[in-house]
């Protein structure tokens, strides 16, 4: 009966703490973001960020699920038509729909974006490039690149 009541102090106390830590950039809520990757193929783009959570927060997710730390990185993308594929402790994979603009062409346009936080290194993947930004929360020009052909067997 003790150790649960201590339990719950050391949570509520981690919790208290967390606004403090918050105060960095690269920081959103009780998640820092190390970085993210966007892959961009032909009209699909799949975009990793790899994080870190605070150790309070670990243990509530281990307990509770990560519905929080979802929805938590869908707005710290600031993506809509986001579909999670795989979602850690330390890492999380979405795909999004409707991301690029197809000009029918052969040739994509990735616009220009603002996420919700800083992000330390940001790379952007391209069949012909990759692009690679450090401390930035934008995107200020967009990414154009070119079609790859698929192989039909």
């Amino acid at each position: 009966m003790r150790y649960r009541a201590f339990f719950i102090l050391l949570l509520l106390f981690g919790a208290l703490a967390n606004p403090i830590q918050a105060a960095s950039e690269s920081r959103y809520a009780y998640i820092a973001i190390e970085k993210v990757a966007i892959d961009l193929q032909n009209e699909r783009t799949t975009l990793q960020v790899s994080y870190s959570l605070d150790t309070p927060i670990k243990v509530i997710f281990w307990l509770l699920g990560t519905s929080d730390l979802k929805n938590k990185l869908i707005k710290m993308i600031n993506y809509e038509n986001v579909t999670v594929k795989e979602i850690g402790f330390d890492r999380a994979v979405f795909t999004i729909e409707g991301a690029v603009i197809d000009y029918q062409d052969g040739a994509f346009w990735f616009p220009e974006h603002t996420f919700n936080a800083v992000i330390p290194s940001l790379s952007i993947s391209t069949p012909q490039s990759t692009l690679r930004y450090s401390y930035t929360n934008r995107l200020s020009r967009g990414v154009g690149y070119f079609k790859v052909p698929t192989v039909t067997q």
